[in-house]
Formats: structure tokens, C-alpha cells, sequence
């Protein structure tokens, strides 16, 4: 209940509308969007230490909602009448984190390169469109980019071949032209990480 009244929250904060926002356990650091939801791991909260690394991925997220890119992908794919490709290549909210090229890919399934091609071109055209408008809220609610840029530099850059985000150098120089101050984390982000990843800022939280 504290994890979800905190978006709720969020939103109100950020003047957002409600959209349902859910943890998943598991170790993997990711966020990604299905249908109207939002869904966070628990292994994204605790390689997270600053709250406005947490609202920036959220507005990413959250630009995937609003611009309906689920379901533009699912129509995507179901006009390309290839019923090879598995769900996972519906998922539009493959982490900012991850930047894995087979996240979307069943190891058994082999997909043709015209195919492949449009897909990635429509995922990389949604990934753009989910920065702009997290770019945007990040400006007019002055949120640091500091930790994301860091996180983007380490991530994996994928190949050519089948490519869901766009170059992370580009994102890093987008992100890199915002340089607003770093604020303290709320007492609930510390809360939140301490229960799910017991590495949380405030010690007596983590004990």
C-alpha cells in the first residue's frame, strides 16, 4: 500500500493522471509497461540511491502509456502476420536500465530481417517519443539527471541488428544538457528501498 500510494502521490506532485503502478519481484533491474500499468522490479530499487532517478524512469514509462505505444506495437505486430514472434516483443517499456538486445527475442525464434528492421524502427521511434516526454517533465519539474547518465554509460549498447532504444551516446548528450541540483530523497523512497532492497540511505530504516 505505501509503495502504491507513493505514485500516487507522485502524480499529484508532478500533476500527472493516475496510472496503476506495480512492483515485481525480481532481481533483474527493469521497468516496463503492459497494457495501461507501470511495472517496476525490485532489483531496478535497489541499484536506484537517488529519488529523481526513480521520477525520471517513471516519466519515461509513463510517456509509453500516453502515447498508447503497447498497443501500437501489439497492432504492429499482428499486421505483419508472423506468428512466430513471441510477447515479449510487445513489452515497449524494455528498461532504460537494461539496453539488452535479446530482451525482446525468444532464443528459439528466428525472425526475418525486414521484419526485424520495422520492428526495431518502431520501437526505436517509441523509445524516442517516451524521452522527449520524460525530457520535458524533467525540465519543468527540475529533476537531477546525474545518477541516469551514469547508469546509461555503463549500460550495454546493443548491436545494429536488432536495436529497441536509441544510441545511449544520444541520450546521454540529451540528458547531459539538463543540470539541475541534486534534492534529498523523501523519507518514503527510503522507506520503500530499505523494505524491498535493504540498502536504503537511512541506516535505522535498513536495521
Amino acid at each position: 500500500p505505501i509503495f502504491e500510494e507513493y505514485f500516487v502521490n507522485i502524480n499529484n506532485e508532478l500533476k500527472l493522471d493516475e496510472i496503476n503502478t506495480y512492483l515485481i519481484e525480481n532481481k533483474s533491474a527493469n521497468a516496463f509497461v503492459i497494457e495501461n500499468n507501470i511495472y517496476f522490479t525490485t532489483g531496478l530499487l535497489e541499484i536506484i540511491n537517488n529519488e529523481d532517478t526513480l521520477l525520471a524512469i517513471y516519466l519515461h514509462e509513463y510517456g509509453h502509456v500516453i502515447k498508447n505505444h503497447f498497443k501500437s506495437r501489439k497492432i504492429k505486430i499482428q499486421q505483419s502476420k508472423n506468428k512466430s514472434i513471441i510477447f515479449n516483443l510487445m513489452s515497449v517499456g524494455l528498461a532504460v536500465l537494461i539496453g539488452d538486445s535479446n530482451l525482446g527475442v525468444g532464443t528459439s525464434i528466428t525472425l526475418n530481417s525486414k521484419l526485424i528492421n520495422e520492428i526495431s524502427k518502431h520501437s526505436v521511434s517509441s523509445e524516442i517519443e517516451a524521452d522527449n516526454f520524460m525530457i520535458e517533465h524533467i525540465k519543468k519539474n527540475k529533476i537531477n539527471t546525474s545518477e541516469l547518465i551514469i547508469f546509461l554509460n555503463e549500460v550495454f549498447e546493443p548491436n545494429n541488428y536488432f536495436r529497441t532504444h536509441p544510441r545511449n551516446q544520444e541520450r546521454i548528450n540529451n540528458l547531459s544538457e539538463i543540470n539541475f541540483k541534486k534534492k534529498e530523497n523523501s523519507i518514503i523512497f527510503d522507506w520503500i528501498k530499505s523494505k524491498y532492497s535493504k540498502n536504503s540511505n537511512n541506516k535505522n530504516f535498513n536495521n
